[in-house]
């Protein structure tokens, strides 16, 4: 997850690998207000990614959360989750 510690308009990058299975990902504000989504289709090794421009209170939270299927996402190096500030 992401916590503005000031409050501005923010960059949000998401990019996720999964394999085998179908899965469905939301980045969400403060665990309610969806931002964007990612569709990754079933398959060996798939990818999905979006950036998010968004604008952030002071305390909010920006989290990624499976969605609807059970998910084999891949961590570390396959699956990336950044933020800053742009002003």
């Amino acid at each position: 997850h992401f916590t503005a510690h000031v409050a501005g308009t923010y960059q949000l990058a998401v990019s996720l690998t999964n394999f085998g299975k179908e899965a469905h990902f939301a980045v969400q504000k403060n665990g309610h207000d969806v931002l964007s989504r990612l569709y990754i289709k079933s398959g060996l090794t798939y990818s999905s990614s979006t950036v998010v421009v968004a604008q952030l209170n002071v305390g909010d939270v920006v989290q990624v959360k499976g969605q609807y299927f059970p998910t084999n996402l891949r961590e570390g190096l396959y699956s990336v989750f950044s933020g800053f500030l742009i002003k």
